[in-house]
């Protein structure tokens, strides 16, 4: 990268006053909302160095879930075309950053080589391939859901990288002054995201639901799951004998179907136990209990996903199934825990999944990095969103204990291989149509993320070993504690 930079020609009327750099920008005292910098070569790093003396204005990579609490006397290269990049609220004092880089337009192909050297029409034309700069592959550019054009309130044609409040500051030459508050909140997403609060709609420009909120009205359904789901939390923390490995490894089970291993669908561990008959009353209990809750996720579906609502109740899920859930195969509960940012790859690519919060809290705002968009989920409420393609996670727990219940579909409910035989023309019309995953709710299929996206690609996530919940988290609510949250923390 250093000699290709060196030997690319500015002109006659631009002077190198930065090395390899045709350019740099000082930020003054001032910090970023997330973006991404498209005019970058996509092919290139920049480099980041910070100044000042301050507290805070961390930089953060949603993609990769990546914190870099960046000081003085310290510089980071990286990605800024590809990777989705910003800075977490300043705390304290003034903060600088000057920032070397490079425009994706000086590799022009319109160039014209014929006074150039053989060795250097070679070079430039190697530049303006943008091959093998720097031994790296060109990853893709993010998806259309995933571009600055999707990030909600951002006004075209403005650059609001920087929020009102900052450039305010920044143009008093003033310093910023300590937090007050004790949430955390302030501390972990940039205040420029988009605030999910009333019930509605986000979309794409294909007008492909990516998240759907709304309020469950009757208060009698919400009261009777949480109390229900209470009781059978506290239950299996304080009686080992009934409690699984499972649930007592991730705090969180699995209601339904599966379809992992066999042609026909069977049975979870977690809904039939074989282990302990006593444990099984319990769990039977608890599905009963949220027959009123699950009866109001399908009239959701139905009333505003009518299409996905049709295929899924005709979905067969064979003769050792029960269809406890309507017409998702599945749920899980997740006990007085919060995940860590993921993707549910195994989830149907074209569906959309339920989740449903219940208990007495603050904070677990659940997030959507790639939109910039948080949900400050409270009960009485429910969140459709695309759980495959989609990056999620839940900002930290303040106070108090929060469950949640997710109705969701497995991809491999929808195997090319079924024996369609036996059945009627119209069915295995159908079926085919479940199959190819084409059509539901009218909704395109999205790409899957990108490589350097992945789940794979996150910072010390050990191989093969769930990182969605903490280990604070996991034992706090293994001891059926309440979060309480601390300034220190």
């Amino acid at each position: 990268m250093y000699l290709k930079l060196k030997n690319l020609s500015l002109g006659p009327f631009a002077p190198r006053s930065f090395g390899i750099f045709p350019m740099i920008a000082i930020n003054y005292n001032i910090v970023s909302n997330y973006h991404w910098d498209l005019s970058d070569a996509s092919n290139c790093l920049c480099c980041l160095i910070p100044l000042g003396n301050f507290q805070g204005g961390d930089l953060y990579f949603p993609q990769l879930h990546v914190r870099v609490p960046l000081q003085p006397g310290q510089v980071v290269a990286f990605d800024s075309h590809n990777l989705l990049h910003g800075n977490l609220p300043l705390i304290s004092g003034i903060r600088h950053s000057i920032v070397y880089f490079v425009h994706q337009n000086f590799f022009h192909k319109e160039d014209n080589y014929s006074n150039m050297e053989i060795e250097n029409v070679k070079l430039t034309k190697s530049l303006h391939d943008n091959k093998n700069l720097n031994k790296r592959i060109l990853f893709s550019g993010p998806v259309d859901f995933q571009t600055i054009d999707y990030t909600i309130n951002v006004l075209k044609n403005k650059d609001q990288r920087h929020s009102p409040e900052e450039l305010e500051r920044g143009r008093k030459g003033e310093t910023q002054g300590k937090y007050r508050s004790t949430r955390l909140e302030s501390f972990t997403y940039p205040k420029s995201a988009h605030c999910l609060v009333n019930p509605g709609c986000i979309v794409n420009q294909n007008n492909q639901t990516l998240i759907h909120l709304e309020n469950i009205d009757d208060t009698n359904i919400l009261l009777h799951t949480t109390n229900a789901v209470n009781t059978y939390y506290y239950h299996m923390v304080n009686d080992e004998k009934h409690r699984s490995k499972l649930f007592w490894r991730d705090l969180t089970e699995h209601y339904g179907a599966y379809r992992l291993y066999t042609d026909l669908p069977y049975t979870s561990s977690d809904s039939a136990s074989s282990y302990n008959t006593d444990y099984q009353s319990c769990v039977d209990e608890l599905i009963r209990s949220l027959v009123p809750l699950s009866n109001f996720v399908n009239k959701f579906i139905q009333d505003n996903y009518n299409s996905m609502y049709l295929k899924l109740k005709n979905l067969s899920l064979g003769p050792f199934a029960p269809r406890s859930f309507g017409i998702f195969p599945m749920i899980a509960i997740n006990y007085n825990i919060v995940s860590n940012y993921h993707w549910d790859l195994s989830d149907a690519s074209n569906c959309l999944c339920c989740l449903i919060p219940l208990g007495n809290f603050q904070g677990g705002d659940l997030y959507f990095p790639q939109l910039h968009v948080r949900v400050p989920l409270q009960p009485g409420q429910v969140v459709a969103f695309d759980s495959h393609n989609l990056l999620h996670g839940n900002l930290p727990l303040i106070s108090g204990i929060r469950h949640s219940i997710v109705y969701f579909v497995h991809q491999n409910f929808f195997h090319k291989e079924d024996n369609y035989s036996n059945m009627e023309i119209e069915n295995v019309k159908l079926t085919k149509s479940l199959h190819d995953n084409k059509n539901l709710n009218k909704r395109i299929l999205l790409s899957e993320p990108v490589d350097f996206q992945t789940i794979d690609y996150t910072i010390n996530v050990p191989k093969n070993k769930d990182q969605r919940h903490s280990p604070e988290e996991l034992e706090r609510g293994r001891k059926g504690e309440s979060k309480i949250l601390h300034f220190n923390e």
